[in-house]
């Protein structure tokens, strides 16, 4: 790369210029306008602009020999490692923090920050408690999350207990800009408005014991499918108020058609806004097998004639125990039951079988839990449910995309919150549940956000386990090599976000890059 200047009657134009070669023929790009002779002196307080330009150059092409040198590292069979170094990181949080940056999320933390006057960056922990919340590395506390990734917190642990305190008292500010920026982003969505209720266990841990709390709460989602906003009634009153974020959505989907998603036999006690709301005349209910009628029942026990969500064909379910299922956990496979007026659609999901079977082992021995894997049929009858519906016009997989996503949001929430190991002892137990909710919720509209610009709906499980995948080792003093395996999914999620990790080795200046989002 070299300087180029153009000169006019009136100012002399410095550019990055570099040299091609294509289909037999050199030409000249511009890889960088650095702006006129004047405004560069101005910029940089008397300094030569030329001289100034020179130098930008000259790093810039020893960026590119670094980008392009080729690593040779050094292992010995008889040298240890160092003892407690950390070898391994996560770096899939690169294509979460992407989306997080885009939904503006960086400058609201800066600007409570100043509010608060705080002497540590707001959004590093923000930022952490959301990735957490998404990837879920281990069963440890917020502060040790943040150690597996890439970019090593800045904050202790007991700066995490402080924040979550601001973050509760914030939470409104924080679900209104969210609100805000994904209209901005991905437009306002009013085709249909999703309302889905349920209830979340709540378990923390403060000074004074552990406390657990059953909590209403429902999710409202647009047509794109991005959470626009959530209630939640963690004291169950009777009456409770109308949130905010009720009052926009209300305004802005007035005359909406509206969707209800919901449990069989359970209505949330979080909000009565949406309820007696005339447009919302279509539903989705989700019914366990032991709320099947003989009919379903007889149906659901039949392994034969089963659609898949992503494969063409009809399939028998006894012939899929392959491992290979394992690795699609966004697959499902469905009958569709049909009527005039009303539809049910039973749907086994490989992904929910393990995870009954996950709870079983927690909760049995070994020998009792291999004595479940051989019953198929109690095998096959525990993965699957039903979605009972009155949308006759939409397909199967589409609807069970949304039960899906659905499911997978409010598992976010239930998971049973994590701790910074310095507990905040002003944090009340309101307090700690407000800032939960809002950090769960957070972190299914960046999720949401990556699987928009990704263009699919269906994939949610299998994006998600990809980025928990997706680990590098650090080759000191050279980069970070990536220990994942390239696939067509790892070459979307890339696409999507518009940079590679995918290369045989991430120099640290190209990874510094990717942490500081100079994408």
């Amino acid at each position: 790369m070299h300087l180029g200047m153009s000169k006019s009657k009136n100012s002399t134009s410095l550019y990055v210029l570099k040299s091609t070669y294509h289909n037999g023929f050199h030409s000249t790009k511009i890889v960088e306008k650095l702006g006129t002779v004047e405004e560069l002196s101005r910029k940089l307080n008397g300094q030569d602009p030329i001289v100034w330009a020179k130098e930008h150059i000259k790093e810039l092409n020893a960026l590119e020999k670094e980008e392009k040198r080729e690593v040779m590292a050094k292992y010995s069979p008889v040298r240890q490692i160092e003892k407690g170094q950390q070898r391994t990181f996560n770096g899939g949080y690169l294509f979460l923090q992407k989306c997080y940056v885009e939904l503006g999320l960086p400058q609201l933390m800066e600007s409570i920050r100043r509010r608060y006057h705080l002497d540590y960056s707001l959004d590093a922990v923000f930022s952490r408690l959301v990735y957490a919340r998404l990837l879920h590395l281990s069963d440890e506390d917020y502060y040790r999350e943040s150690q597996l990734l890439i970019e090593q917190p800045n904050f202790t642990s007991e700066k995490i207990a402080a924040s979550l305190e601001i973050i509760a008292r914030e939470a409104d500010n924080i679900r209104t800009h969210l609100y805000r920026n994904t209209r901005r982003l991905f437009g306002p969505g009013q085709d249909r408005l999703f309302y889905t209720s349920s209830i979340c266990l709540y378990e923390s841990s403060h000074m004074e014991g552990v406390y657990q709390k059953v909590i209403p709460m429902e999710l409202y989602y647009d047509s794109n499918s991005i959470p626009i906003g959530y209630t939640i009634n963690p004291t169950h009153e009777a009456e409770p108020r109308t949130t905010a974020a009720e009052k926009d959505i209300r305004r802005s989907f007035d005359g909406v058609p509206a969707i209800s998603i919901g449990d069989a036999g359970y209505t949330s006690g979080a909000s009565p806004t949406f309820r007696d709301w005339s447009s919302l005349n279509k539903y989705m209910t989700i019914v366990p097998y032991a709320k099947f009628n003989d009919a379903e029942k007889q149906q659901a026990s039949d392994p034969a004639r089963w659609h898949c969500t992503d494969q063409e064909g009809t399939f028998n379910l006894e012939e899929l125990r392959t491992g290979s299922e394992a690795g699609h956990l966004s697959r499902c496979y469905y009958k569709d039951l049909c009527n005039d007026s009303q539809r049910t659609i039973l749907v086994y999901s490989i992904y929910q079988m393990e995870q009954i079977l996950a709870q079983r082992a927690f909760n049995t021995s070994h020998g009792s839990l291999m004595k479940i894997r051989e019953n198929s049929s109690d095998e096959l009858i525990g993965g699957i449910t039903a979605i009972v519906t009155n949308i006759l016009d939409v397909d199967a997989p589409e609807l069970i995309s949304l039960y899906n996503m659905r499911t997978d949001d409010l598992e976010r929430c239930r998971i049973l919150s994590m701790e910074a190991d310095e507990i905040n002892e002003d944090l009340t137990l309101d307090e700690s549940i407000r800032a939960h909710f809002i950090i769960c919720f957070s972190a299914n509209v960046v999720f949401a956000s990556l699987m928009h610009k990704m263009n699919s709906r269906g994939e949610g499980r299998d994006v998600a386990q990809q980025l928990r995948d997706m680990q590098f080792m650090k080759i000191q003093s050279e980069g970070y090599v990536p220990l994942y395996t390239r696939s067509d999914l790892t070459d979307r999620l890339h696409e999507a976000i518009g940079f590679r990790t995918d290369y045989e080795i991430i120099s640290t200046r190209q990874m510094n890059r990717l942490v500081r989002n100079k994408l």
